[in-house]
């Protein structure tokens, strides 16, 4: 149940990992792009919008300026506005009159032309304090409803500002319930002799709720403000009503001068500006973060909702797996447990559906065949020295694949549809049975034991995680040369087991292969623990022993087929220091090892297969 659990742990990481960290990152790039792009792209609408908001009331103080040349500018209207003014309204020229009515018209036009305009005022200054204006035409500011022009005209003549505006409220009529809400601009009027004293004043009045609804038909967000502000940072213009805005959040907005953000009420806020010189204005956008940042956010929503969703999904699908998984390892593993304790064998599969079945099948073939080749050498005692050959063969116990399937057990749970380490396992060891139960009796080349070997190593790399590297040392003209198979595994398996697996740290084998005079000596060294004088004297005296069945059996059998093939000129010899490595090596006479064994028996080659640490 540990071992399950465990295990469940394990594909579960490495489900969830590959499948979580990129959608993880995925969304994480998402957000961060688009709050980029979001943020760049807002900014950039609130400044094209400042300036086209601008640029509009530009072309409004336009107007002034058009009024002051016509007006200001002209000396025969100075010289007849000034007489009108002055004089009485009894003692008004029909000239002047009609001058009067000329003049009405001329400012009366862009008044009528402009729907944005609610009136102009035209003041000179007079004892009577005359006017005119596009609504009462000739009045005095005394008659008038709207005086309070006249007190900011008053307070700004002698100071050195051509324009300036405030917002305002005027009521037309006594009995008008609601007060019509104006945003007045101001231009000074000058005397045509150079005097740097104004004469008098150019009133241009404009509707709020004019340029407020000028600003709905913008798309903007309804939590959009955009404020103006004069130069004494009073606020002349909002595109809401200034009486809806909290004023302590109004002046922290008007008292920002930076594009940091703002925050107010717990509230964080992105401030655009941009400044007017010429009417020394400046034209302030104030939109919350959180509708800045709306499609990120959502982003952000939606990959924590990816992420659970994948998560659960994930969770099931291991589940799923490792309890499948695990029953078809436990079927594998009794299978040896079976041929262990001499107990039946289990039913092959009947069709090969999947890497387990396929390991199955060739363990109950392989394990069959065992028994056939056990058979047949009881039947055939007459024939002794290959009766013990296969004897010999045939006490090779199965550790090293049950100790291969072991590590595929934790291995094989990492299949995940493409190739991995699990899959490579698999193909190696197919391929190492394919070599070990083809062709009956035939001996094989240098080249393919090498390969053999290869495969093997490479299935151990993985089980130990490359805990050693191998160096193969030999010459071409060898590779052809025939020699009896499964030499050098057992010898790269005693290394592995005996001389590098306890050692701490990566260690190096090499396999020499070499021509020398008659023979072809091979060599496998390694730089393991290597073994004390006393054990490598208890090992050789194993190897010159009839009858051997303990540890370093694989090695005393590869001995033994050596001595029953070769003769006793192929017997193994073993080098070792303790903590400086271990050397094997033996030699195959060339004229003997291009003659093929006489009558082999047809599974000799395939019981000699190792099949456990040695």
């Amino acid at each position: 149940m540990e071992i399950k659990t465990n295990t469940f742990k394990k594909n579960l990481i490495l489900f969830l990992v590959p499948l979580l960290i990129p959608l993880l990152l995925l969304g994480a790039f998402s957000i961060i792009i688009t709050r980029h792009y979001v943020q760049d792209e807002i900014n950039q609408n609130n400044f094209n919008l400042l300036q086209q908001t601008k640029k509009n009331l530009d072309l409004i103080f336009d107007e002034l300026d058009s009024l002051n040349l016509s007006l200001g500018m002209n000396p025969e209207i100075l010289v007849a506005l000034k007489r009108i003014f002055d004089a009485s309204d009894s003692k008004v020229s029909l000239e002047d009159y009609h001058s009067l009515q000329t003049i009405a018209n001329f400012i009366g036009a862009p008044a009528n032309a402009r729907p944005y305009i609610h009136s102009i005022y035209v003041y000179f200054d007079n004892r009577q304090r005359k006017m005119l204006t596009t609504i009462d035409g000739l009045t005095s500011v005394d008659r008038f409803f709207d005086r309070t022009w006249y007190q900011s005209y008053l307070r700004n003549q002698s100071n050195g500002l051509n324009f300036w505006s405030e917002a305002r409220q005027v009521r037309e009529y006594p009995f008008k319930k609601n007060p019509t809400e104006v945003w007045t601009i101001y231009r000074k009027v000058y005397s045509t002799s150079g005097s740097k004293k104004s004469i008098g004043v150019i009133v241009l009045n404009i509707y709020t709720d004019y340029l407020r609804q000028s600003f709905e038909t913008v798309e903007i967000p309804p939590s959009q403000v955009f404020l103006i502000v004069d130069e004494d940072d009073r606020v002349v213009f909002s595109n809401k009503p200034v009486d809806s805005l909290e004023r302590e959040w109004v002046d922290r907005c008007v008292a920002k001068r930076d594009s940091s953000p703002l925050r107010f009420g717990g509230v964080s806020y992105a401030v655009s500006q941009i400044d007017s010189e010429k009417y020394r204005l400046r034209y302030i956008s104030v939109i919350p973060h959180k509708v800045l940042y709306k499609v990120p956010t959502e982003l952000q929503s939606l990959t924590a909702l990816l992420l659970a969703v994948s998560f659960g999904l994930g969770l099931l699908l291991t589940y799923y797996l490792t309890k499948k998984n695990h029953h078809q390892v436990q079927e594998i593993i009794a299978i040896i447990d079976a041929v262990r304790n001499g107990r039946p064998f289990p039913r092959f599969p009947s069709t090969i559906k999947d890497e387990y079945s396929y390991i199955t099948h060739n363990i109950l073939k392989t394990f069959i065949e065992q028994n056939y080749l056990k058979i047949q050498l009881s039947e055939r005692k007459y024939r002794l020295q290959f009766m013990e050959l296969l004897a010999l063969q045939a006490q090779i116990n199965p550790h090293f694949l049950f100790n291969t399937l072991e590590t595929l057990k934790w291995k094989i749970f990492q299949f995940t549809g493409k190739p991995n380490e699990a899959t490579e396992m698999l193909e190696d060891l197919a391929e190492i049975l394919h070599y070990s139960l083809e062709s009956p009796g035939r001996k094989v080349t240098i080249e393919e034991e090498i390969h053999n070997t290869q495969n093997y190593l490479e299935i151990q790399k993985i089980r130990y995680r490359n805990k050693f590297d191998i160096i193969w040392e030999y010459d071409e003209d060898v590779k052809t040369l025939p020699i009896i198979r499964l030499l050098f595994q057992p010898l790269l398996e005693n290394s592995i087991y005996h001389g590098i697996k306890e050692k701490p740290g990566p260690s190096l084998i090499k396999i020499k292969i070499r021509r020398q005079g008659a023979f072809l000596r091979i060599a496998v060294i390694d730089n393991g623990l290597g073994m004390t004088g006393e054990k490598l004297r208890q090992i050789r005296w194993n190897l010159d022993s009839a009858k051997y069945d303990g540890p370093s059996i694989g090695l005393y059998n590869t001995n033994k087929r050596l001595l029953l093939t070769y003769g006793p000129a192929s017997a193994i010899r073993i080098r070792s220091k303790f903590h400086g490595g271990t050397a094997i090596d033996f030699r195959v006479p060339l004229a003997g090892a291009e003659e093929a064994l006489p009558s082999p028996h047809p599974l000799a080659e395939e019981s000699a297969l190792p099949f456990g640490p040695s």
